[in-house]
């Protein structure tokens, strides 16, 4: 046997399981947020073929900076009922704050530094504006600003990829650390 795995039950580095598990969750969030888009039509978003390939994609990196998240608090919190305690305490704010139901136009300014401190209302913002650039004469949606100006949605969607690679690389280092 190779030194140093005796005390292992496999030769699998423990960042490479969490990082499946991440990649695998976000894979079946993508799928899921895509099927949402098979009756697109029938709401009056076309079928460009271009674009909706690049919702999927925000879908999918917007499913990949949740699964760090939830990496990250489920590496950091030692109970499971800590641990689903406190994703159900933030699962609200996270969609309620995003503007997905709620317009970011109006807010006291307290709730709208919130809103553009929260990374999931740049995913939504993104794939708002990548869905109505398709739409003859849709209405014009306000989104997170910055000092006034307006990030692209290309933008958004990297910073949320830079979110969610860090938040993996994050979790996967607390959790090689656990154990030892």
């Amino acid at each position: 046997m190779a030194p140093g795995l005796a005390d292992h039950a496999t030769s699998v580095r423990r960042e490479s399981l969490l990082i499946g598990k991440c990649l695998g969750a976000a894979a079946v969030a993508s799928c899921q947020g895509a099927q949402l888009l098979i009756p697109a039509g029938l709401f009056g978003v076309p079928y460009h073929p271009i674009m909706l390939a690049m919702v999927v994609l925000q879908l999918a990196i917007t499913a990949l900076a949740m699964a760090g998240l939830g990496a990250v608090l489920a590496v950091s919190i030692r109970t499971t009922e800590t641990f689903h305690a406190v994703t159900g305490f933030l699962s609200l704010p996270l969609l309620f704050l995003s503007g997905a139901m709620f317009p970011f136009t109006g807010l006291p300014s307290w709730l709208a530094a919130a809103t553009t401190l929260h990374p999931v209302s740049y995913a939504v913002d993104a794939v708002r504006r990548t869905l109505t650039t398709a739409l003859p004469g849709s209405p014009a949606f306000a989104g997170p600003t910055w000092a006034g100006w307006r990030p692209s949605a290309l933008l958004e969607t990297t910073v949320l990829a830079a979110l969610g690679v860090f938040l993996l690389h994050v979790a996967a280092r607390r959790f090689t650390r656990r154990s030892e």
